[in-house]
This record gives C-alpha cells, structure tokens and sequence, in this order.
C-alpha cells in the first residue's frame, strides 16, 4: 500500500506525486492502478501522463456510484473511523505527519486483501437469476 498527501486534488499535483508513487513497481510486468472517475484521475492531462507509462501501467476506472467496489473509498473510511474520528491537529503538516505515522499500524491490522472469486460467469448467471421474470 502506498499514500501520498498532494497539496491539491488536481491532475497538475497528482502527476507530479504519481513517479514516486510508481517507481517501486516499474520492475513489475504489469501494474493495475484502480481509481474512481474523480476529475483529477479522469482528466486528459492525467491519462496523457499515464500513457507515457506504457503498456505495463493499466488504468481500470470503478463504475459510477459502485462505492462498494471502490477500495480505496473503503480503505479511507475505515481510517477515518480507526484514527481520525477522534483526532485534532494545530496545522495540515500535523494531521499529515499523524496520517503517515498511523498507516503501518492500520494497514497491518486493517487493511488486507481480498480474494475475488466470482468470474464473468457467475456475474452473468446472478444478473440473470435477478432479472428472470422482469420483462
């Protein structure tokens, strides 16, 4: 798991954070980088950027309002919940500084991942078994 905090959510700063944020991966044969479709993942600039990546760095976006598939959304919640929730900083380098120095303690009892076991096949099977009898 990797975090940066960007002084701004825009495509200008996240393309200036994304080379560090990648560089322990660029000896991977393939990366999948999964984001929902906020302005500054889905903008022209950001997706020109990540071309220049190459083949091995591959954007999968989440559909629209599917917050449930997002991990990332999920993973952010959950961290507010476990260690923001309470929380109180003086100045954005504190709350920064509290953020980077709680994560290994959250991702190691939080945040693992999950085997995705439903194929193509059992998704058309459910769509169809929920959809019988609707025409």
């Amino acid at each position: 798991m990797r975090a940066c905090c960007l002084e701004k959510n825009d495509s200008e700063h996240l393309c200036r954070a994304l080379p560090k944020l990648l560089a322990p991966f660029r000896k991977w044969r393939r990366v999948h980088l999964i984001w929902d479709g906020g302005p500054s993942h889905a903008s022209t600039a950001t997706q020109t950027f990540l071309r220049s990546y190459g083949a091995w760095l591959r954007i999968l976006f989440t559909p629209p309002h599917a917050e449930w598939l997002n991990q990332a959304e999920l993973l952010l919640k959950s961290f507010t919940v476990h260690y923001l929730k309470q929380g109180s900083w003086r100045s954005r380098q504190e709350l920064i500084d509290h953020l980077y120095a709680s994560a290994p303690e959250y991702y190691h009892l939080f945040a693992h991942p999950i085997n995705w076991t439903w194929t193509r096949r059992d998704l058309r099977d459910w769509v169809e078994w929920k959809t019988s009898g609707l025409s």
